[in-house]
């Protein structure tokens, strides 16, 4: 997986997470919102680190 292929990968789960039923932390959207906390910090994006905070 390339560095320029993260912010697609986070803008596409940002447009469909409202498609997740479920508030949990294995299939719902804390898990989406926890994976999404780790991409920020390693590419220094200010943008994606305060959607997933």
């Amino acid at each position: 997986m390339t560095v320029d292929l993260i912010p697609e990968i986070t803008d596409y789960i940002l447009l469909n997470v409202y498609s997740f039923a479920f508030s949990d932390l294995y299939n719902g959207k804390t898990g989406v919102s926890l994976a999404l906390f780790k991409p920020p910090l390693f590419m220094k994006d200010d943008y994606l680190g305060g959607i997933s905070s």
